[in-house]
């Protein structure tokens, strides 16, 4: 009796078998394909366990016996990222400005949950952004590049004043610095178009 457990590979519906402890072999092999095909992976569940793909290598890849990955068109992607981001900017403004607000009236603990929330929407953002235009090298926007530039530096002053807590230096950025910078993004980036492939 054969107790060996293969290696179940499950790629936008399709089902392979592999030999089991070959994930890394074959998962490298698949983002190659990926690659050629211009198609990007959006979801990766190994044993379960939703899975980063820039994390994937982390995972040890011996002990994988069932993966699930989903893909999607590079442009696709790309075009529903843009139209998530540009969504989300007017939202993240609104919150960035309110709690610069309540710290200008002296009203620490209200914001304090609005500003856990708004620091994590900024890191998605930056995220996006650095994201797009990583996707988008060969068709480059150079106002978004320098936005970007801009934008993580301003990322960099909020956690110096974070680090001194310095809440007027604080609200000042939030409300001077970064929601003026975020709208400029959301102008670049509803502007912004994908040629298609």
């Amino acid at each position: 009796m054969n107790s060996q457990k293969n290696l179940m590979l499950q790629v936008d519906g399709v089902i392979t078998d592999h030999e089991f402890g070959s994930f890394g072999t074959v998962y490298n092999a698949l983002v190659e394909s990926l690659r050629v095909q211009e198609r990007i992976i959006v979801s990766i569940i190994i044993n379960g366990v939703e899975v980063l793909a820039d994390k994937v290598e982390s995972f040890p890849c011996n002990e994988v016996h069932h993966a699930i990955i989903s893909t999607q068109q590079k442009n696709q992607f790309i075009q529903g990222l843009l139209e998530s981001v540009t969504d989300y900017i007017p939202n993240l403004c609104k919150g960035i400005i309110k709690i610069a607000n309540l710290l200008q009236a002296d009203r620490q603990e209200e914001s304090y949950e609005l500003f856990v929330q708004a620091i994590e929407g900024l890191e998605w953002t930056n995220s996006c952004i650095s994201g797009l235009l990583e996707l988008c090298n060969e068709q480059r926007n150079d106002d978004l590049y320098n936005l970007n530039i801009k934008f993580h530096n301003h990322l960099l002053e909020l956690e110096q004043a974070m680090e001194l807590q310095s809440t007027t230096d604080i609200a000042d950025i939030l409300e001077y610095v970064l929601a003026p910078t975020l709208v400029d993004i959301g102008i670049t980036l509803s502007d912004y178009s994908i040629k298609p492939v």
